[in-house]
């Protein structure tokens, strides 16, 4: 009886069968969805994926000061004269693009 039903509506039962897939498509998605419970935060000492990405954050911006101060330093010594304050800003940058590099390099050395 359903073999014969089956073979007489064969484009019907297509369609059901499509009509059928996106509605359970549809409610999977909005009305049937789990609600996503939050994770509470935990007071004390951070774990150890919190601190990586931390610490990734920390290396982004450290680079991205880097980059900007290598920007600058190319543009200072495209000139054809430096005079005393453009030396003195030549020093501290490059100081200090040492400090970031050895603050970077000892908080690398000390992960796992």
């Amino acid at each position: 009886m359903v073999d014969a039903f089956f073979k007489q509506r064969p484009r019907a039962v297509f369609f059901l069968m499509l009509a059928l897939l996106g509605c359970s498509g549809l409610l999977c998605f909005t009305l049937l969805r789990a609600p996503v419970e939050k994770a509470q935060p935990t007071a004390g000492v951070p774990t150890q994926a919190t601190g990586q990405v931390s610490g990734a954050y920390r290396a982004a911006a450290q680079l991205s000061q880097v980059l900007s101060m290598q920007a600058e330093l190319k543009g200072m010594l495209g000139k054809k004269f430096l005079d005393q304050a453009d030396s003195l800003r030549i020093h501290q940058m490059m100081e200090k693009i040492k400090s970031l590099q050895i603050n970077n390099y000892r908080h690398e050395k000390n992960q796992p």
